[in-house]
């Protein structure tokens, strides 16, 4: 649960553009994959890490979702395209990408100021890949700021793995995710 500018608090996914880029670890290899090419890679069962502040992580599992989202230019040039409830540490806070504004400054994992957002241009109904990760704290690193995953998703999909799994029914709405079984 995360605070937003409105003094609302809301739980939120984390979800970044399949063609951005991180550094990952994939077979021993340092390597620089998109976020597709994450995913790609373990729908094929394979075991990849992406960098968070102790290093690497392991990314359990990744799921596509569209919705509106953010670009954000940088002071350095750099750009971050995230969906409108992404989280980015900005000023020792989680804040999504809808609450960030022109003129904020975003968090690198030292906790020093590490980028500053000059622009920020939406973007309407985009896919998104959103994914999970194995350390715990729910963080990791990409274009050299602190970015937070909820884990929702992989929350969600273990749920309904038990509710069918144990012959429930049920139907369970949250946003942007929406499902049914019988």
């Amino acid at each position: 649960m995360i605070k937003n500018k409105r003094g609302l608090f809301s739980a939120a996914t984390s979800c970044l553009d399949p063609e951005s880029k991180i550094k990952s670890l994939h077979n021993d290899i340092k390597i620089e994959l998109t976020f597709k090419q994450i995913k790609e890679l373990k729908d094929l069962g394979e075991d990849v890490y992406i960098e968070d502040p102790q290093g690497y992580t392991k990314i359990i599992d990744t799921f596509e979702k569209e919705s509106t989202g953010f670009e954000f230019e940088f002071d350095d040039g750099s750009i971050i395209k995230c969906s409108n409830s992404h989280r980015m540490l900005s000023n020792g806070e989680w804040v999504t990408a809808e609450d960030l504004d022109v003129s904020d400054y975003l968090t690198d994992k030292y906790g020093r100021v590490a980028k500053k957002i000059i622009k920020k241009t939406k973007i309407e109904n985009q896919k998104w890949i959103d994914f999970s990760v194995d350390n715990g704290y729910e963080s990791y690193l990409q274009n050299g700021v602190i970015h937070h995953n909820s884990g929702k998703s992989y929350i969600i999909y273990l749920f309904f793995r038990w509710m069918i799994k144990n012959n429930y029914r049920t139907i369970l709405v949250v946003p942007s995710i929406s499902l049914h079984f019988k």
